[in-house]
């Protein structure tokens, strides 16, 4: 269980960082350009065709409900879009504040926070398709 609550040693933590930092560059270009990216995905198959929620499914409206500023909305449809959309803001903007020496300590990944990750995906996904049954 203690390795689960240490962080991720410095070397990955820079790693996390510069992809994290291209990955929000890259967004912000797409969110810019105007264009609705969601109208090219296809459906679920899995949904379409067992008519089961996948673990994902629920993911593309939840994204752009937080978009829209409606985190509540974004939240119902997946709880790990606004979670990840959390962890993500937390470590890219202390991360950037200490790299410029504006604070002494920074938000660090650890291993726990994949695994919340994963609980709540997959508790979003066995909840919804519980409520199918129902």
């Amino acid at each position: 269980m203690k390795v689960l609550l240490e962080p991720f040693d410095d070397r990955m933590q820079d790693w996390l960082f510069y992809i994290s930092a291209c990955t929000a560059v890259v967004l912000a270009a797409l969110y810019l350009s105007g264009i609705d990216f969601s109208d090219f995905l296809p459906g679920c198959y899995i949904y379409g065709r067992y008519h089961i929620y996948c673990p994902g499914c629920g993911g593309t409206r939840a994204v752009r409900s937080l978009l829209g500023g409606d985190f509540v909305q974004s939240f119902l449809y997946h709880p790990f879009v606004p979670y990840a959309a959390v962890v993500y803001i937390l470590f890219l903007c202390s991360n950037v504040l200490y790299r410029l020496r504006a604070v002494k300590k920074r938000f660090l990944l650890r291993p726990v926070y994949l695994l919340a990750a994963v609980a709540i995906i997959i508790g979003q996904c066995a909840v919804k398709n519980l409520l199918i049954l129902l």
